[in-house]
């Protein structure tokens, strides 16, 4: 399981905010020292959507998969006996960090995306033998609230970062200022 590891560093209590994806996904309090491991393991649900010639729109059933575990997808109609039958196939993914979405078929499909059981995205591709794809990059944003004052922000794609909370050597003003920084 995916996790984003939040360390204080400093030697007074504060507060990080965290936001994924440009939405507020946590405050959270630390204690000087103290740390907090947060998942960042996102649950992905795939079905795809067509309209063929006759008239008539397919469903495919859903794929769920994780961040840990990405695949690539595949929509095909298989003719079984006198019946079109819509299939979504999982596929080992061909490039980190996204969902490559494939169509073999006649006819454009709709492949609709969802993390989290949120909708995320639904894309189309036209035709047999193309591709679309939707990134799985997530950016997470980061501040602190020390002694009352909000550091610069950090961001990163990284989801198993490690990210600390410091003092700076500086002062302004005779007050002690922080950041925000990514461990290395």
């Amino acid at each position: 399981m995916s996790h984003i590891t939040i360390m204080n560093k400093a030697k007074t209590s504060c507060r990080v905010n965290m936001t994924q994806d440009g939405s507020l996904s946590g405050i959270i309090p630390l204690t000087a020292g103290g740390s907090v491991d947060v998942p960042t393991t996102a649950s992905y649900t795939v079905y795809a959507s067509t309209t063929l010639e006759d008239g008539n729109t397919y469903v495919t059933r859903a794929h769920t998969f994780t961040s840990d575990s990405p695949r690539d997808f595949r929509a095909e109609i298989k003719q079984e006996g006198t019946d079109f039958v819509f299939h979504l196939l999982a596929l080992p993914q061909e490039t980190p960090g996204r969902v490559t979405m494939h169509n073999t078929g006649p006819s454009a499909v709709v492949f609709n995306v969802a993390r989290n059981g949120t909708p995320l995205k639904a894309t189309s591709v036209a035709n047999a033998l193309m591709s679309n794809f939707v990134s799985l990059k997530e950016r997470y944003t980061f501040n602190a609230i020390v002694d009352g004052v909000t550091t610069a922000d950090l961001s990163t794609t990284d989801r198993e970062a490690d990210i600390s909370v410091l003092p700076n050597e500086e002062r302004v003003a005779n007050y002690r200022t922080y950041r925000v920084d990514i461990d290395s």
